[in-house]
């Protein structure tokens, strides 16, 4: 009778093409999984401006409220009693409003904004850090 001789190459080979068929049916598995998704912006973009650059306003029906911040903050701003929006601002960002009865904010650190009600600078009294309400007009 004649012996069976074992190649050692053979089992490597094997071997070899067994783990490269694992690997690609891991990749496969683990691409075909992800697929992007759209999420929605936690905070709405915001134009970046100097702080010192201003609109000047005109229009008897609509109020404007134009948020200049000068240290990073968050504020929400419900306007007319209806419409919510956050913004988070960081330094020398500006974000403009129109409402056409009134501005109600919640402001995440009173004194890193100033606030402009149609074209006019609206005074009111918070420190850095502070959490303020404010409403106008």
């Amino acid at each position: 009778m004649r012996e069976r001789r074992e190649r050692p190459h053979l089992k490597k080979v094997a071997l070899a093409g067994s783990s490269l068929v694992v690997l690609i049916v891991t990749l496969i598995m683990f691409f075909s999984g992800q697929r992007e998704t759209s999420l929605p912006p936690l905070y709405e973009n915001v134009t970046r401006h100097s702080a010192e650059s201003q609109a000047s306003w005109t229009g008897a029906e609509s109020k404007k409220l134009m948020i200049a911040c000068q240290e990073r903050t968050w504020v929400r701003v419900v306007i007319d009693d209806m419409e919510k929006r956050e913004v988070m601002l960081n330094a020398e960002e500006v974000v403009v409003f129109t409402a056409k009865d009134r501005f109600d904010l919640l402001i995440g650190n009173a004194g890193g904004v100033k606030l402009f009600y149609n074209g006019k600078e609206a005074k009111f009294a918070g420190a850095s850090g502070e959490v303020k309400r404010v409403t106008l007009p």
